[in-house]
């Protein structure tokens, strides 16, 4: 009838079928291992006028082709914690300087991580491919579930290549689902001092 089944029907199910049942992050997990979504491109030193002595690093996603980058700086390790901003580039806001919420907001993410001496921006290309006239339109960007759980996959293989263990995330406390099964962890959040 089309309806989900819940965990006591799954188990009855794979038991009368002789199947074995896995939770969401346990897939991403094995995934993570077998299947490698992003590929490091290119590499080059790159000062910013909020920071210098970053490392930009291209990443291509292998299924669309699409190109995002890392801002690196300094010593990144998974056992201690990387101050981490994700950032969907907002083509009005952050390459325009367009006014709102949200402009200015990845020259105050390297400004912190600049302060702090090691930190990670990672910068994803929208996935949504007519975002710029929808919102010079004025229409609504509303984004489905799937496009959320794509950027935070894109995000977290992107950190995880970079050797992002434990995070701090520069931003507004938010529930994020299945990082564990992308080895990432969340030790806090912080808002933007300036």
């Amino acid at each position: 009838d089309g309806t989900m089944a819940r965990l006591p029907e799954l188990i009855a199910f794979a038991q009368f079928h002789n199947l074995k049942i896995g939770a969401i992050d346990e897939l991403i997990a094995w995934r993570r291992v077998h299947e490698r979504l992003v590929e490091k491109v290119a590499e080059a030193p790159f000062d910013t006028r909020a920071g210098s002595g970053f490392k930009l690093v291209v990443f291509r996603n292998k299924l669309d082709g699409v190109e995002h980058v890392a801002l690196v700086k300094g010593a990144i390790s998974a056992d201690k914690p990387t101050l981490v901003r994700v950032h969907r580039i907002d083509f009005a806001a952050d390459v325009m300087g367009g006014y709102g919420a949200r402009a200015g907001l990845i020259d105050r993410a390297v400004a912190e991580i600049e302060a702090e001496g090691a930190g990670v921006v990672v910068l994803l290309r929208d996935l949504v491919p007519d975002v710029i006239s929808r919102r010079l339109n004025g229409e609504p960007l509303e984004f489905e579930a799937d496009d959320i759980r794509r950027v935070i996959g894109l995000g977290s293989q992107i950190l995880r290549e970079l050797g992002v263990g434990r995070m701090m995330v520069l931003g507004a406390p938010q529930k994020i689902a299945g990082l564990d099964g992308y080895g990432l962890s969340i030790e806090g959040w912080r808002e933007f001092t300036s």
